[in-house]
């Protein structure tokens, strides 16, 4: 059961780390926000805090399914949120920003029950 919500967090931690990502390109930072483009500094913040959180998800389908098939899980799930990612930017361009909150609070909540449930 550990295993499942190990899971899951990795997947939204997969889907929130893409979402930050994907606000540090100007296009999709002026559809949700109406303006411009992120400053620096929050660009570097959304950057670097998006690979983090891809870093994590693949640091914990490693560590649950062995190298070939945690990295395999990985490829999957990034291609899955990628194209999650994608519709939202084009249909509910505005509900991006609410979603990658909800994910990262949900990923760290279930990542912390995972981690009690051991």
């Amino acid at each position: 059961m550990s295993s499942l919500f190990a899971n899951l967090s990795a997947v939204l931690l997969v889907f929130c780390g893409f979402a930050a990502i994907s606000l540090t390109i100007k296009r999709h930072y002026a559809d949700i926000h109406g303006r411009g483009e992120a400053g620096p500094q929050l660009s570097r913040y959304l950057t670097v805090g998006g690979w983090i959180a891809l870093a994590v998800s693949l640091t914990i389908f490693i560590a649950l399914e062995q190298f070939g098939n945690g990295l395999m899980l990985w490829c999957g799930t990034l291609t899955a949120s990628g194209w999650i990612l994608v519709l939202m930017l084009n249909y509910t361009t505005r509900q991006v920003i609410p979603a990658a909150g909800i994910s990262l609070v949900l990923a760290l909540l279930v990542g912390i029950g995972a981690l009690f449930m051991r």
